[in-house]
């Protein structure tokens, strides 16, 4: 593996209310200077929108670079940062070095009409799941594996439906696509309550049985024969595949896409009630309280589980003060970042909502600290 070429960033997926609220911003700019700048692209404003499976595993990536598609060659990515066999996230680095990864890339170029070696960049995304990653859901209950949910080629994100039979399964990578999907129409600056509302209902239907679970059934019972099985998913994301508003092209250089998760799942508290007449203090107060739930605190202690491994201390604590600050700022950051359209509509002081982000988990992770032996 390499790790020769700088790290490659996936982008983030939102929630539908701030993927709505950035459509409709973009649909709204109007500054000459912006609309004049080569980097500004309309979004639909109506589009098609196909939806896979969400796996609850740890993400990963795998770049290709200049034509060069062998294994030897390839950038294994964590979500943060390059990684290899020395500092692997998952599992991930360990599994993917086993297969022919210039035979997906070939499977990809095919797909795309290219001639083999015909890329600049060639970014496999996927999510490595299974026995040991995450738990909670049914795929917990199976052999590690890989399944791509995206691919760009030279900048531009392609549409997994004609890219849904790219896989290596005898080497267990296989395509969220390829299992079953949805399919949506949103008019994003319209009335959405009857589009939210079948969107959660078939969320609804993931959580309550994965179809990925499904799919892999005779698995999980080999493995857990006689033992009560947590058959749940963890949601859907939704991503534009085609444009519906008349003179306004898909870009395929953004991925437009969010995400529709169970309650177990999401970070965010039910929203708050507020007086009117409510104080800074109080604003920030119930703005920390709506952002941090229990789930994002999870996901700040699985950050620093994942800091540990790549650091050669597998297997020890993250209830550790010593990393009280990294947990902090990690959690902070998401949240901030993740929320600032619901700060910004709550009416909350951006000073005042960190701080009290800032004391809410503190208060969080240092009671896991006591409870923990720290």
């Amino acid at each position: 593996m390499t790790s020769e070429a700088a790290f490659v960033a996936y982008p983030s997926t939102p929630a539908f209310a701030p993927f709505r609220k950035s459509v409709y911003r973009n649909s709204q700019e109007s500054r000459p200077e912006v609309l004049a700048s080569p980097e500004f692209q309309r979004i639909p404003t109506r589009g098609k929108f196909f939806g896979t499976v969400k796996l609850h595993g740890t993400n990963a990536t795998v770049v290709f670079l200049n034509g060069n598609s062998s294994t030897a060659h390839a950038q294994i990515q964590s979500r943060s940062r390059v990684i290899d066999a020395k500092t692997d996230n998952g599992g991930t680095v360990a599994h993917l070095s086993r297969a022919p990864l210039a035979d997906l890339v070939a499977q990809i170029l095919t797909a795309a009409g290219r001639k083999p070696g015909e890329f600049r960049e060639l970014m496999v995304a996927g999510e490595m799941a299974g026995q040991g990653i995450q738990k909670g859901v049914a795929i917990a209950y199976m052999p590690r594996f890989f399944a791509i949910f995206n691919i760009r080629i030279d900048g531009e994100w392609v549409d997994m439906r004609r890219y849904k039979d790219v896989a290596l399964p005898a080497y267990r990578i296989f395509n969220v696509a390829a299992w079953p999907t949805y399919e949506i129409d949103i008019d994003l600056v319209g009335e959405t309550k009857e589009v939210v509302a079948r969107m959660n209902e078939l969320t609804d239907d993931v959580v309550k049985a994965c179809p990925v679970g499904a799919a892999l059934a005779h698995e999980v019972q080999a493995i857990k024969a006689g033992q009560q099985i947590i058959w749940a998913g963890e949601g859907i994301v939704w991503t534009m595949v085609e444009s519906l508003e008349d003179g306004v092209p898909l870009s395929r250089k953004e991925l437009l896409n969010f995400k529709t998760k169970g309650e177990a799942f999401k970070t965010t508290a039910h929203a708050p009630s507020l007086a009117r007449d409510a104080d800074a203090v109080a604003r920030a107060a119930a703005f920390a309280q709506y952002a941090l739930a229990e789930r994002r605190f999870e996901q700040g202690i699985e950050y620093l589980e994942q800091e540990l491994v790549q650091d050669g201390k597998a297997g020890d604590s993250p209830y550790q003060m010593q990393l009280f600050s990294k947990f902090v700022s990690w959690v902070l950051a998401d949240a901030l970042t993740e929320e600032k359209d619901k700060m910004e509509e709550m009416e909350a002081d951006p000073k005042l909502a960190k701080s009290a982000l800032f004391e809410k988990t503190k208060e969080w992770f240092m009671a896991k600290v006591k409870a923990n032996g720290g």
